[in-house]
């Protein structure tokens, strides 16, 4: 295992890279998380995404399993080569 947080989308033939993760819990509550994500391959089409699920996977240590947060994608947007 390489990297200690993986991201896993419905497009499996495309990579994606985890960049940035913010979010929110709380007991009762609905929660929500904002995933920052780097793709190689071009061109992205964000309708393929929109309203898939993502599946980002955070490992502490090879030794233990992962903990997997996963959702639907309810925002996409798609930035330029060389944005961030």
């Amino acid at each position: 295992m390489n990297r200690m947080i993986t991201v896993h989308t419905s497009l499996d033939d495309t990579p994606f890279f985890f960049q940035s993760l913010t979010g929110k819990e709380a007991l009762s509550s609905l929660y929500t998380f904002h995933v920052d994500v780097l793709c190689e391959a071009q061109p992205v089409d964000p309708k393929k995404l929109l309203g898939q699920t993502l599946t980002v996977g955070c490992y502490q240590t090879p030794l233990t399993p992962p903990r997997y947060l996963s959702g639907i994608m309810t925002r996409v947007e798609v930035k330029g080569a060389g944005q961030q």
